[in-house]
This record gives structure tokens, C-alpha cells and sequence, in this order.
């Protein structure tokens, strides 16, 4: 392949829209997931118990 076709495919590839499902699933986190695991946020739940889940 020469160069003028990798770069004659790179630029149309560029014009390709993308495309995805837009059916209401994954607008929300997966049930069970937990945020403050993810981010290493610690709550003190002596100092705070509003934020905390027992």
C-alpha cells in the first residue's frame, strides 16, 4: 500500500458518524456499584451516621 491510499483511508475513516444504541439501558450505574469504592472516598461514620450505610 502506498502512503496517498493509508492516508486516503485514514481521512475517510474520520467521515464515518458514530453510532450508537440509544435504548435507555446504562443511563444509570450498574446496581451494586459503589461509588465511594471506585474514588476512595472515606466517610467517618461516628462524625457523620447521615452518610453512612448500615
Amino acid at each position: 500500500m502506498s502512503v496517498s491510499n493509508i492516508v486516503l483511508i485514514g481521512l475517510t475513516s474520520l467521515l464515518v458518524p458514530a453510532s450508537a444504541l440509544d435504548n435507555g439501558l446504562a443511563l444509570t450505574p450498574t446496581m451494586g456499584w459503589l461509588h465511594w469504592e471506585r474514588f476512595m472516598c472515606n466517610t467517618d461514620c461516628d462524625a457523620d451516621p447521615q452518610n453512612c450505610i448500615r
